[in-house]
């Protein structure tokens, strides 16, 4: 019994089961996130870097754009559209980062691979911690913004055109910049 508790205590941290008092143990509802305090530690534990957030993202989000760009339906493209319109408006910058991580969830999201979602969600604090980052840092220039609004427009007519090359081409000058 000892040995089963502390199994269950353990995939309970992990995210994998419930544990509800009284009526026993259950698999989560939402795996999604199960993995994301486990990397969390891993990568500070390794010494991680901003610098290795951007690389993983990088080479997530190129993939990612890529398969959205086959996949994307005049829904998705609508939500998109919504979501980059949103960005074009005066708001303060905490509004225009929550839509920022809108814009490039919902282009994983689009690409309809669950696994690149989970993994995404796996990471998605160290992601959102390092697109935070990088908009402070860049907007520091107010021409910028402009810069990124635009970028996120080419992405957006490249997953409307269906043209993959050209989705990945401009999610490559948005990372680069």
């Amino acid at each position: 019994r000892t040995t089963i508790r502390e199994a269950l205590k353990s995939l309970e941290m992990l995210g994998l089961v419930e544990c509800v008092q009284g009526d026993g143990n259950f698999i989560a509802q939402n795996l999604d996130h199960s993995l994301t305090e486990p990397l969390s530690i891993m990568f500070m534990l390794e010494g991680g870097s901003l610098v290795q957030v951007q690389q993983l993202r990088r080479a997530m989000e190129l993939t990612t754009v890529g398969l959205a760009a086959r996949k994307a339906g005049p829904v998705q493209l609508g939500e998109l559209e919504e979501i980059c319109r949103q960005l074009e408006e005066p708001l303060p910058e905490t509004s225009r980062v929550e839509l920022d991580l809108q814009f490039h969830y919902g282009i994983a999201q689009t690409a309809g691979n669950p696994l690149i979602l989970a993994t995404l969600h796996a990471v998605e604090t160290l992601i959102d911690t390092q697109i935070r980052g990088v908009r402070e840092e860049m907007l520091k220039a107010p021409y910028n913004l402009g810069q990124i609004n635009r970028q996120h427009r080419a992405i957006l007519e490249a997953l409307g055109n269906g043209e993959e090359r050209a989705a990945a081409e401009a999610m490559e000058v948005h990372m680069d910049f």
